[in-house]
């Protein structure tokens, strides 16, 4: 086989390992989802869409919904940073929670849930 070939199927090979290492790590990232986005409200201005997975907030790591409600209302008015996950796409904005609860509750007018949709579609099914 000419060096060439046996060249480019070892970085096919290395490019292969380390997308299976890259969705391995991606799939275990946990923290809360974005379930449902109001429109008009500080959580849509910044463009959160339903599916979004929240992994940290001003820095700190937050793995369930409730972390990060306690943040949001702890920051209630203040500008804060929030990194999320679009698929595979790490995402970052700069949100200003309301000082008053909106319709429905909350501050910056999501819902979340602490499974994704993929946790919940395996419930349904078995």
């Amino acid at each position: 086989m000419k060096k060439s070939i046996k060249l480019g199927l070892i970085v096919l090979v290395a490019i292969v390992i380390g997308l299976v290492v890259y969705v391995i790590i991606m799939l275990n990232i946990k923290g809360p989802y974005v379930a449902l986005v109001q429109p008009g409200s500080p959580g849509a201005v910044v463009g959160f869409h339903g599916g979004d997975q929240i992994v940290s907030t001003n820095g700190q790591r937050v793995k369930t919904s409730q972390e990060f409600i306690g943040v949001v209302n702890s920051n209630a008015g203040k500008n804060m940073e929030v990194v999320f996950y679009r698929g595979f796409t790490k995402m970052k904005v700069t949100v200003k929670p309301s000082m008053e609860l909106l319709p429905g509750g909350g501050r910056l007018g999501i819902a979340l849930t602490d499974e994704s949709i993929v946790d919940m579609y395996r419930k349904v099914r078995d």
